[in-house]
């Protein structure tokens, strides 16, 4: 005879994982707006690191890590009938996905800290779940209002997420790229701009610019070398005109660069304060009222 095994699968557990499953994606992948080029951070425990220094946000958004994963974790040993290594692998799992899927769409960064964080999440969740076992049984680690309270927590963590992100978010001309012109001619008709474009991370897909006026965008042919480009429209649109990026096939982005007859304009008003969000080497511009003197400063 052989020894029946004692794990079995808690059905009732099923509904409440696959929703914060779908919690979990959402937050990390859905909503994300796409980034520019792919990110990587392979260092592990850079942010344990800051953190320790005196970095509160970094120790912020490593405990906002911890607690995503916690529910998950929870969720997965209740599933399993208490099984102690298969949700800590799927929690490990799961973040390895998010990750992927985020330098895969460019909708974050591959951040080995993040799957040291989840996972960590996951075990503590699957330590909440067997000591709810212990001190209540099955029945109480299992009951249906708990699955559905910690469900509803992680939700609305995860919306305080999402809130969180929205309140520090930028234009993407801000948080991705830098855009600069230092020559502009005319010839007739036709026009040509040179300058440079960098993505502040990562290497910049190829792009395109076009002119946008009050009769619509022209586009222009751009050639590229490194950071530099060169770009010639051989009619420009009418009027004053901002100069626009097309990133691959990705919608066309404003640069707050104007060609306004033969000149460039730049924002016009008071130079604007640095958002805390942008990286140490952003670049911003600003104009008088007038749209004649240039400031510039670097972060």
């Amino acid at each position: 005879m052989t020894a029946r095994s004692s794990f079995h699968i808690n059905r009732k557990a099923l509904i409440p994982l696959l929703a914060y499953t779908g919690c979990v994606f959402f937050v990390t992948l859905i909503y994300r707006e796409s980034g520019l080029a792919p990110q990587l951070q392979p260092v592990p425990f850079w942010s344990f690191s800051e953190w320790i220094d005196g970095s509160f946000d970094t120790g912020f958004n490593i405990v906002l890590n911890v607690l995503l994963f916690v529910p998950f974790g929870y969720l997965l040993a209740s599933f399993f009938g208490g099984r102690k290594l298969l949700p800590v692998l799927l929690s490990f799992a799961c973040s390895l996905v998010v990750e992927a899927g985020q330098y895969l769409s460019c909708r974050g960064v591959f951040d080995v800290d993040d799957l040291i964080t989840n996972t960590l999440g996951g075990v503590i969740g699957v330590l909440i779940y067997l000591l709810f076992q212990r001190l209540g049984g099955a029945r109480l680690a299992d009951a249906s209002w708990l699955a559905l309270a910690l469900v509803f927590v992680g939700v609305a963590g995860c919306l305080y997420n999402v809130k969180l992100d929205e309140d520090s978010v930028g234009t993407v001309y801000e948080r991705q790229f830098a855009f600069n012109v230092d020559e502009l001619r005319r010839d007739g008709d036709g026009l040509t701009i040179s300058g440079d474009c960098r993505v502040y991370k990562g290497t910049a897909p190829a792009y395109t610019l076009l002119l946008k006026g009050e009769r619509g965008e022209v586009p222009m042919k751009t050639e590229i070398s490194g950071d530099r480009f060169t770009a010639k429209a051989d009619s420009a649109a009418e009027g004053k005109c901002e100069i626009l990026v097309r990133f691959g096939r990705r919608a066309p982005v404003g640069t707050r660069v104007w060609v306004s007859g033969d000149r460039l304009e730049y924002v016009p008003g008071a130079l604007p304060e640095k958002p805390s969000f942008l990286p140490e080497n952003a670049v911003l511009k600003a104009a008088s009222a007038s749209g004649r003197t240039e400031r510039r400063f670097t972060g």
